[in-house]
């Protein structure tokens, strides 16, 4: 089993991915990517959520992340990204996806976070 053999084994998120039309940046988007195998990985340096209210329940949100992406996948800056991890849904925008021999990585903004 080789490296990316290997990497591929450890995608076990799902990300649908959404690019919008440049000359309609307020369409919707279509989707580039559907269930593409990936992996989330919240980055080491995090910071504490900032409520709004301190009484009521705290849904933590607008965070990055490094989605780990299969060799080949290319995204571009602003595209919108769902990631499904089991029953939570990371919703989000890329940044490009940076190519290496075995895979790709993107940085993730997640700026909602809902239960499915």
């Amino acid at each position: 089993m080789g490296e990316a053999d290997i990497l591929r084994a450890t995608l076990t998120d799902r990300v649908t991915v959404y690019r919008s039309d440049p000359k309609d940046p307020t369409a919707e988007g279509r989707a580039v990517y559907r269930n593409l195998p990936c992996a989330l990985s919240r980055t080491a340096k995090v910071t504490d959520p900032d409520p709004h209210d301190p009484g009521r329940a705290l849904a933590e949100s607008d965070f990055r992340a490094t989605l780990f992406l299969p060799m080949g996948t290319w995204t571009s800056v602003g595209d919108r990204a769902e990631v499904l991890r089991g029953n939570t849904l990371f919703s989000g925008v890329l940044s490009a996806s940076m190519p290496y021999p075995s895979y790709a990585v993107a940085v993730m903004r997640v700026w909602e976070v809902t239960q499915v």
